[in-house]
């Protein structure tokens, strides 16, 4: 039998695996694919196909518009995106570095460390001073991070179990890059991110939580909800995610304020679980409604939006009003004014900042640092001590 081209256990669904061991199984049972994640879309992959080819022939991401990859032809905006990852991933392709490109790991089932362990990596560049491991995420919705980031160290691991395999000499010092280029993302460090770790770390990774992962899912059925819960195929028929839906739906939001905080706690960690069954509902829905098969008590309607002109509309009204018809002159975003040139590029981190919108509640692994606020205890002692000293 032909191979899966993604592994059932693989790097892009490892998040998800190796914290939900049971949705593998059921997957499996379902027969539906390891993930529905958007980078796999046609723009994703055309995206990935054309870098390959601008990285093989040595060319600029210009040289691709107008060129189709995987029914997708490359214009301007794609061409600029693929060349911020084209300039990362170019200046570790020198002399004594050793480079992959959309190379598999695995690829030879007799020297796997599990038989479903194996996969494709974006690029790779092994020197004499580091190990590097590049990620190329085309996708805009969701925000991807390097830092402990499972796919990035499956394909690491991969990597070096194949040297180790050869009998090659591994300095566990040995520092390791691990970057994500996501263009077309905005993030607060920029498109290309990178985390730091070693040789030693990864494959102590690799050996002790990775491969007894893959062998535990085989034999574990526990469903745990969570982020990894976003890009899972089988949200509408997870027992945990349609069991918190459930609970949701049948809840008295009067009673929230009257909960413990451990109670609250454990309440607001699932929030996310139940609107991504949501989402998953809401897409299984349309889809239906798509086909012709209309879900009962729903029905297709157009999206709102706002009035435009007809053609011709903009010159009939600037001729009739003439500076009246126009907006006043503004200002371009930040965003747009770093793209000006690389002075615009210097003043823009002198001069822009971040402004203060108010305070919102997030999970204690989000990066930002938490905010301290006076309990309001403590806010009324304090006036109780300054009205007894008056």
């Amino acid at each position: 039998m032909t191979e899966p081209e993604h592994s059932p256990k693989g790097a892009s669904s490892a998040e998800r695996w190796l914290n939900c061991s049971g949705s593998s199984t059921l997957l499996a049972k379902l027969k539906f694919p390891t993930t529905d994640e958007e980078e796999w879309t046609k723009l994703g992959i055309a995206a990935h196909q054309a870098a390959s080819a601008c990285l093989v022939d040595s060319l600029d991401a210009w040289e691709m518009i107008g060129r189709e990859f995987h029914g997708i032809k490359v214009d301007k905006t794609m061409a600029m995106h693929i060349q911020v990852y084209l300039d990362y991933v170019s200046q570790f392709m020198r002399p004594g570095v050793t480079i992959g490109i959309e190379e598999r790991i695995g690829a030879d089932p007799a020297k796997r460390p599990h038989p479903d362990f194996y996969g494709t990596v974006d690029f790779d560049a092994y020197g004499a001073e580091e190990f590097r491991i590049v990620d190329f995420k085309y996708g805009e919705g969701i925000i991807v991070d390097p830092d402990g980031n499972p796919q990035e160290q499956y394909y690491a691991y991969g990597r070096l179990y194949e040297r180790r395999l050869r009998g090659v000499a591994l300095n566990p010092e040995r520092k390791v890059v691990l970057a994500i280029v996501q263009p077309r993302a905005f993030h607060v460090e920029g498109p290309v991110r990178e985390w730091d770790t070693t040789v030693g770390e990864l494959l102590n990774w690799g050996d002790t939580v990775l491969i007894p992962a893959m062998e535990a899912v085989e034999l574990d059925t526990d469903f745990v909800p969570g982020d990894w819960c976003r890009f899972c195929p089988a949200k509408l028929f997870c027992p945990v995610l349609t069991g918190l839906f459930g609970a949701a739906a049948r809840a008295n939001p009067d009673a929230i304020p009257n909960l413990s905080d451990d109670r609250l706690s454990l309440e607001w960690k699932h929030r996310e679980a139940v609107k991504r069954y949501l989402a998953a509902l809401e897409a299984e829905v349309y889809r239906r409604n798509m086909t012709g098969n209309t879900v009962p008590e729903t029905k297709l309607v157009w999206k709102k939006s706002n009035r435009v002109l007809k053609e011709g509309g903009e010159q009939l009204f600037v001729a009739r009003f003439g500076e009246e018809a126009y907006e006043p002159q503004k200002v371009k975003s930040v965003a747009q004014l770093e793209n000006i040139s690389a002075e615009a590029k210097s003043l823009v981190k002198e001069w822009a900042y971040m402004p203060k919108t108010g305070l919102t509640v997030a999970a204690i692994s989000d990066k930002r640092p938490a905010v301290a606020v006076d309990k309001i205890t403590d806010t009324f002692a304090h006036f109780a001590t300054e009205t007894t000293n008056d």
